[in-house]
């Protein structure tokens, strides 16, 4: 079990596999398998944004080869295609043979990686745009916001937060037809303590009008930044 975490530390941290976002993105339509294979993960679901399309993936560094050569001999016998989707570098960089297999990055499925620091400094001419709107937002509305974690604990805070973001209308109307998003932030708040999420809510004259959640990973420098979403009525 040790060498087990050691290697999750010590690799670069995916968010789709992060314990929290197993449970609940990818588990969002009940059907998560995962196994072991060769020390490595296989894990299969559905994709929550793609109509319930299969999908399978691996995350480990040994012997991948025989393991994909495994999981494609299954697909086969499922009838399913022979493909796996949201595969890490890590992964990839392991393979001994890469000719053998049509490999291609998944533009979609890339992290997004932020530095914590420049967001919080705000310095230097590519932030320039951020950096006047949150000034714009501070004078705009100075003495009338504040920025809070409230207690996912608390039954009462996580009714705050989900009563909060549903007068949001653009949010489920323009950005979220299918309330795929708006299931999966129910679900993150209801599981939020077992799972280890946190919060920080802006309010403006009492209300709640933007919510980040975010979980921490064994890797010490990153956070996981799962759903910011904020009222478009307040600008900047």
């Amino acid at each position: 079990f040790k060498e087990k975490v050691d290697w999750i530390i010590t690799n670069p941290p995916y968010s789709d596999f992060s314990f929290g976002n197993l449970a609940i993105w990818l588990n969002q339509l009940q059907d998560l398998r995962i196994s072991l294979l060769h020390e490595n993960l296989v894990i299969e679901c559905s994709n929550l944004f793609e109509d319930g399309e299969h999908i399978m993936t691996l995350l480990g560094t040994k012997d991948i080869d025989d393991c994909i050569d495994a999981i494609f001999s299954y697909l086969g016998e499922s009838g399913l295609p022979k493909r796996l989707d949201m595969v890490p570098e890590v992964t990839i960089s392991s393979i001994a043979d890469a000719s053998r297999y049509n490999i291609h990055p998944e533009r979609d499925n890339f992290n997004y990686i932020l530095s914590t620091k420049k967001l919080s400094e705000l310095e230097g001419s590519e932030l320039g745009k951020i950096r006047r709107q949150v000034r714009k937002f501070e004078t705009n509305f100075e003495d009338r916001y504040e920025l809070l974690e409230l207690e996912l604990s608390d039954p009462m805070s996580i009714k705050t937060i989900i009563n909060s973001i549903h007068l949001w209308d653009k949010i489920y109307t323009e950005n979220d037809i299918d309330k795929q998003e708006s299931f999966v932030i129910n679900t993150t708040l209801l599981h939020a303590q077992q799972l280890g999420f946190r919060n920080l809510s802006l309010f403006v004259d009492g209300n709640i009008q933007a919510i980040a959640l975010y979980q921490h990973v064994p890797q010490q420098k990153f956070v996981i930044g799962n759903h910011t979403k904020s009222n478009y009525d307040y600008p900047n």
